[in-house]
């Protein structure tokens, strides 16, 4: 009918006389073809779902009810199928499984951020408290200021884990654009590993702007990643 000719590609021509092997994926084996004939030469109906291959290659599947047709004597004459592809529907689940996934990381990435900035707050308070106790001469003095250095580090790294995970509420301020990614290069460049080389051109004299940090840190991130997974093995990003 229309619709098969529509699904599969296929002209009527092409498919009278024809085995339905014709439309053969791949994508069961055996076991799965016997049992469907099994049950619609036992005279039963079968039901369920078909991975077939259209005539230009391309996989479809379909939910099927196959029942057999019986003449007077009780005799399987002939079998009759009523399909439905279902292909596009599978499709936005899938897409849907995958926003409740990445959804569900998020509110992990932002409850565990949130609490190790909690700890980053006292690490950052102590040392500081510790630094104001000792002279700038003091052999640990120095070591102190790369304590807090680090987690002064740390605290921007969270900040940018609950900006991802909308766990932050939005706080637009007015930025120098090139000191804002210059910032970012060391954690772009882990998020694009060593095979490939980050550029940094900034465009000089650049007017301020006003936006949220973390949300360029987003773009910035989002922009590298799929830049990254568009490159094979090794070459450049430039920004």
């Amino acid at each position: 009918n229309p619709a098969f000719v529509r699904v599969t590609g296929y002209t009527v021509a092409e498919v009278v006389g024809q085995n339905p092997r014709l439309l053969k994926s791949g994508e069961h084996d055996d076991r799965f073809y016997k049992t469907m004939w099994d049950t619609i030469t036992g005279g039963h109906t079968w039901t369920g779902r078909l991975v077939n291959r259209r005539k230009d290659g391309s996989l479809y599947t379909e939910e099927a009810t196959i029942s057999p047709v019986f003449d007077h004597q009780g005799r399987i004459v002939n079998f009759v199928a009523i399909k439905r592809d279902i292909t596009a529907q599978l499709k936005l689940e899938a897409q849907y499984l995958q926003a409740q996934k990445m959804e569900s990381v998020g509110r992990l990435t932002g409850g565990v951020a949130h609490d190790f900035n909690n700890i980053l707050a006292v690490i950052i308070g102590y040392t500081e408290m510790a630094l104001d106790k000792i002279e700038p001469s003091h052999r640990v003095h120095a070591d102190l200021e790369k304590i807090h250095d680090a987690a002064r580090r740390s605290a921007d790294i969270v900040q940018q884990l609950l900006a991802f995970s909308r766990k932050q509420a939005i706080a637009p301020k007015v930025i120098d654009l090139n000191a804002t990614v210059s910032g970012m290069l060391k954690m772009l460049q882990r998020l694009i590993g060593e095979d490939i080389e980050l550029v940094w051109s900034p465009q000089p004299d650049l007017p301020a702007i006003k936006i949220d940090p973390s949300q360029i840190d987003q773009i910035l991130a989002n922009l590298c990643i799929n830049a990254r997974d568009a490159i094979e093995q090794t070459g450049t990003i430039t920004i």
